[in-house]
């Protein structure tokens, strides 16, 4: 048998004409769920094909804030950034973190409106590493950034729209890394094998738009 609970409780407040703050509390509490993370912790051995596994009990809270400006023209974006502890037990075991257990997130995004025609937006995206099959989830993959910058020209016709756009997708080529897999070493300890992440990628489009 599983039972969840989930709670939330946010705030909303204006700012001026064309800025509001949010600020949001979530607690979500799951008792016998169940975990395919491949890793048994009872016998700290990772097994070669996921496998489900049952826990007593798992819970995710944190704190999310979000500030967002809007304008007819010219700039605006919002910042949002997520707090959040993910944590499981098994049996009577003490608590550890989950695979989400990202603890920090910040997305920030702005577009400014050169003309009626022309506008210019970037995103910055920040996130913590995820925790990795081992010990207790103890070790981490490393931070993650990306930031992409785009550059859009529309022409507006009687009855549709052309745009044509330009893209630089991880402009700072960060080495965002992709998990693979966790091998435990014979004197006990993981080794965690990684791949490389999204290099730098420009791209070029038209849309049309009816």
């Amino acid at each position: 048998m599983q039972t969840a609970n989930h709670f939330t409780a946010g705030v909303e407040q204006r700012i001026g004409e064309s800025a509001r703050l949010k600020v949001t509390l979530f607690d979500r509490q799951d008792d016998h769920s169940l975990d395919s993370s491949g890793y048994n912790p009872a016998t700290k051995t990772c097994y070669s094909s996921p496998g489900f596994q049952s826990y007593e009990r798992d819970y995710s809270r944190g704190a999310q804030i979000v500030l967002q400006s809007r304008t007819a023209n010219r700039l605006s974006g919002w910042i949002g950034y997520t707090l959040t502890y993910a944590r499981q037990r098994y049996s009577h075991n003490p608590f550890y973190p989950t695979l989400d257990d990202q603890r920090h997130t910040l997305n920030v995004f702005a577009s400014y409106r050169i003309s009626p025609t022309v506008h210019l937006s970037g995103k910055w995206l920040f996130g913590s590493g995820f925790p990795v099959p081992s010990n207790n989830n103890a070790i981490r993959e490393g931070d993650y950034q990306r930031l992409d910058l785009r550059a859009e020209k529309d022409w507006a016709f009687t009855r549709w729209k052309l745009a044509l756009y330009g893209e630089v997708l991880n402009l700072t080529n960060h080495n965002n890394r992709r998990y693979f897999y966790t091998s435990r070493n014979p004197d006990g300890t993981f080794n965690v094998v990684t791949g490389q992440g999204l290099p730098i990628v420009p791209t070029v489009g038209v849309a049309f738009e009816f």
